[in-house]
């Protein structure tokens, strides 16, 4: 045999040896190392760089180097500080590359940036690779002044290694294309796990589920959260009859018909409503969804339903208790206010006793006295009258059935509620002046109106009680114009800041130590009930005024 055949074979063996390490590998640095030591037996070479021309500047892939039986490989995928290759300078490039591997083998490209170009030296041989993953130019560099030699066949082998290497490299590529999509799909089944259970998590917690409903098909899809909230087996799909069944009989007829009317207007769902579960209980919902389209093109709504069960009943215990509340300071308020006018129905009891007395008397004589008989008997009806109407207003006032309004004589009622409080007047060494000018009567409920009165004088006694010097309040009327009466009482009191003022009508806001803080409110609600606005006008050590007007009786 011939040295070209055994050059031949050796060669093909190589090849077959490289070829069958190579497959199989999942390794890129493992697959250069066998193909550039297999490129390195099929020549006299003793160096090898593979450079891509890959768009932009070049890229060193691998290096290789021979010392005697000792073979170095290094896979560095470098970038070079270089203008882009082309066929105008590439020769130039290759060639100072390869002299100055030669001269260092694996430096670092940054170690090879400069230099003048210089040009192709006779010890150096490259090789086109036109394989897809190792695209460029393979560069042979053999001892100092040794010219590699490369025969046809030794470049044919080369290149039918480079395209088995190539061949792994892209395999390689696509294994890790592959292992990473499915990281990345894995990652995203992860995610949406993780999303899916927040969003379940949120929806226990604020006890809202999600459905969708298709109008055509009739078909619901709801939540893990939504069957638990309608008490229904499964966690997907529902029939719209098993959703409708679940809506409490009185509420039926208008939830269907508020459904049927979203989706032929195509318009935004939103009903509150109860459902009966199976244990015999009640549950408050309120539910609102939104028109869209399905994949098909189909109309179809997608919303949420939200269990305010507790929330309801909270809130109506809330309001009871706020109401239980109110009355019960209604009925405290009552008995101050039944405390300060005892006198009032006393006195006319008392006269309704003598009056009664003194009609008997005239009877009984041996010539009845009729007519002063009958006067007294009149007398004894107008007093008793009296204490009709005052017990009528309290209760009013405690069981909150409301009041006729009548024409009251608003002058007269305050002169009444003065009298009333003269001995807590005379023991706070208060000078009372009475301004009065209606002459017209007001409508509305003298006990009412005197319970006002009562609590806005009541308070400026309190408010001058610390005061040192003169203490004075009026209470006075004037006419505007013949529509209403004005009523104002004013005090020389301590006051109260700009910040009090905005407060003193909050219920249960009270300044006083042992207060309520519904005397204000209160009157108040009873002046607006009278067509009034109770107003305030207070500075600190200039005193208060409370104001109100009143409309007067037509005639």
């Amino acid at each position: 045999m011939n040295e070209a055949a055994v050059r031949y074979v050796t060669g093909l063996s190589a090849v077959v040896d490289c070829s069958s390490s190579i497959r199989g590998q999942t390794d890129a640095g493992q697959i250069f190392d066998i193909f550039m030591r297999g490129v390195l037996s099929l020549c006299d070479a003793s160096r090898a760089l593979v450079v891509s021309r890959t768009p932009g500047k070049p890229v060193i892939l691998c290096q290789a180097a021979q010392m005697g039986d000792v073979v170095t490989t290094h896979t560095c995928d470098t970038t070079l500080d270089e203008k882009p290759l082309d066929d105008n300078h590439v020769a130039a490039t290759l060639a100072r590359l390869a002299q100055e591997f030669a001269q260092e083998p694996f430096n670092e490209a940054a170690d090879r940036s400069s230099g003048a170009q210089c040009a192709v030296a006779d010890h150096v041989e490259w090789v086109s690779l036109n394989a897809g993953e190792i695209g460029g130019d393979l560069l042979l560099i053999g001892e100092a002044g040794v010219k590699v030699t490369l025969t046809t066949t030794a470049r044919a082998f080369i290149l039918l290694l480079a395209a088995q290497a190539d061949l792994a490299l892209h395999n390689v590529r696509l294994e890790m294309r592959v292992v990473q999509e499915e990281n990345a799909r894995q990652a995203a089944e992860r995610d949406l796990i993780a999303s899916e259970l927040a969003l379940a998590e949120g929806q226990r917690i604020s006890r809202t589920g999600s459905w969708r409903w298709n109008p055509r098909t009739r078909r619901m899809i709801g939540s893990k959260e939504f069957f638990r909230i309608y008490d229904l087996p499964g966690q997907y799909d529902l029939s719209y009859h098993a959703f409708v069944a679940r809506v409490y009989a009185d509420d039926r007829p208008l939830f269907e018909q508020a459904l049927v009317d979203a989706a032929a207007q195509c318009s935004v769902f939103k009903f509150e409503y109860r459902i009966l579960i199976d244990d015999g209980s009640i549950r408050y919902l309120s539910a609102e969804a939104h028109p869209n389209l399905d994949p098909e093109g189909g109309l179809e709504f997608a919303g949420i339903v939200m269990d305010a069960t507790e929330r309801r009943l909270a809130a109506e215990a809330l309001q009871a208790a706020q109401d239980e509340l109110v009355r019960s300071l209604r009925f405290a308020a009552m008995g101050e206010l039944a405390v300060s006018i005892i006198h009032e129905i006393n006195q006319p009891l008392t006269a309704v006793v003598t009056n009664a007395e003194t009609c008997l008397r005239w009877l009984a004589r041996s010539r009845p006295e009729i007519e002063q008989a009958r006067r007294a008997a009149t007398r004894t009806t107008r007093d008793a009258d009296r204490v009709a109407k005052v017990v009528t207003g309290l209760r009013a006032l405690a069981w909150k059935t409301g009041f006729a309004k009548t024409a009251v004589d608003i002058d007269d009622a305050i002169r009444e509620v003065a009298l009333m409080l003269r001995s807590d007047i005379e023991r706070n060494m208060i000078s009372l002046r009475l301004a009065l000018a209606a002459h017209l009567p007001v409508l509305g409920d003298r006990v009412q109106l005197q319970q006002v009165l009562l609590n806005l004088m009541r308070n400026a006694i309190e408010a001058m009680a610390g005061r040192e010097g003169p203490r004075r309040l009026q209470v006075s009327t004037a006419m505007i114009g013949d529509e209403a009466v004005q009523i104002t009482v004013h005090d020389n009191g301590l006051g109260f800041s700009a910040d009090m003022k905005g407060r003193v009508f909050e219920a249960m806001y009270s300044t006083k130590k042992h207060g309520m803080g519904m005397g204000l409110p209160i009157s108040r609600s009873i002046v607006e009930a009278h067509g009034g606005n109770l107003a305030v006008y207070s500075s600190p050590e200039q005193g208060t005024s409370f104001q109100f007007a009143v409309p007067c009786a037509s005639e």
